[in-house]
């Protein structure tokens, strides 16, 4: 652990933090500029002497993540200045929050891409207009429904739009076998085996027992906007475990068309081309 250069970064901050930003209101017989150590102790829920002695570089043993965390909230650091802190003390940094929000804006960013959030179990979480307009998918009620190994067997209309329907089927089980052996006591997977182990479709490639990860997949589709080739590439969000699907046209004419299912403007069109 770097203990000098972590006490003096967490002084400095501390002596230049603006009190206002705090609810302190600055006084006349304040000596200390900035917040004191007892203030920031206070904060982090730490005592005064451990605080004292991180910031001085006596702390002769390591300092755990949990105070060192609480000293970062405690005076507002940004997540670069957490990341250094972190990196001081010899730490993990903590991982970046992602929120509902961040993931919406990843997906209204590829337009007109193609793009959907999907759970650790295979629900489909949150789509952009693309994906939504070129898969016809629309939020089920109930969770079962909203998972992508329940719609690819229950969603006839998909297997007219998969060119490569039988690859694509098998590549699916595979994962979802993956994923199985990995929670196998989880309610909602059993859910969805239920649902379509009697489909010959599942059957067939179930019965290999392949296993696959997700990784960049190939998809050719026959949409009323004319063929596409896609190549779906899975981004995964380590905070969460959900995993940012993208498809992304695989040549110049499925460019073409994604542009007019979704308006040159990135705007959903409802006529196709």
């Amino acid at each position: 652990m770097n203990e000098q250069v972590l006490g003096h970064f967490l002084r400095y901050k501390r002596t230049t933090a603006t009190l206002n930003e705090f609810d302190i209101t600055p006084t006349s017989r304040r000596r200390t500029p900035g917040l004191t150590r007892d203030e920031v102790a206070a904060l982090a829920h730490v005592s005064s002497d451990w605080y004292t002695r991180i910031e001085q570089g006596r702390a002769k043993s390591q300092v755990s993540r949990e105070v060192l965390l609480a000293l970062c909230q405690a005076l507002r650091l940004s997540n670069a200045e957490t990341h250094y802190v972190f990196h001081l003390a010899g730490q993990l940094p903590p991982a970046l929050a992602t929120t509902a929000k961040d993931l919406t804006d990843l997906l209204m960013a590829q337009l007109p891409r193609p793009a959907y959030v999907l759970g650790a179990h295979f629900q489909i979480e949150q789509t952009n207009p693309s994906y939504a307009r070129l898969y016809q998918f629309t939020p089920a009620v109930t969770a079962l429904e909203n998972n992508l190994i329940w719609r690819l067997f229950h969603q006839r209309a998909w297997r007219q739009l998969f060119q490569d329907w039988d690859q694509v089927v098998a590549t699916q089980v595979a994962r979802f076998r993956q994923v199985y052996s990995q929670d196998a006591a989880a309610v909602d997977l059993y859910q969805v085996f239920q649902a379509v182990q009697t489909d010959p479709a599942f059957q067939k490639p179930w019965q290999r027992l392949t296993v696959a990860d997700l990784t960049p997949q190939r998809l050719l589709l026959n949409s009323q906007w004319g063929n596409l080739y896609l190549v779906e590439t899975p981004l995964i969000v380590p905070t969460t475990q959900q995993i940012v699907m993208i498809q992304t046209p695989g040549d110049a004419a499925t460019a073409t068309r994604l542009a007019r299912i979704n308006g040159r403007d990135g705007a959903q069109s409802n006529r196709p081309s």
